[in-house]
């Protein structure tokens, strides 16, 4: 059985300012980050047509990963960061669209 160590992966992206991908015993961090990038455009996209589904969406989810973390310690941070990505990129868009069809 191989032992995992952490090490960085180099890659391009502009996330890699932000975080360290590291692969450890349980999943490759790369991966979960990109993963729940998705889920972040889903919460923006929500938030800005109706603040009544997103808002619980976005605090149901973060809750989620607060308590996983807590619970198995699985450094869900990593996931979280991936959503809060994916919402910042998109809540940026809609605005800036908002604001170009206000004109």
């Amino acid at each position: 059985m191989t032992k995992y160590t952490p090490r960085v992966v180099e890659t391009h992206h502009y996330a890699d300012r932000y975080v360290r991908w590291e692969r450890t015993k349980d999943s490759f961090s790369k991966h979960r980050f990109l993963i729940h990038l998705p889920v972040g455009v889903l919460a923006a996209w929500l938030c800005y047509y109706s603040w009544a589904v997103g808002i619980p969406f976005v605090v149901a989810f973060l809750t989620y990963q607060v308590i996983e973390d807590w619970r198995i310690k699985d450094r869900s941070y990593k996931d979280a960061l991936g959503f809060l990505f994916g919402f910042g990129a998109t809540a940026a868009s809609l605005v800036g669209y908002g604001i170009y069809l206000s004109r």
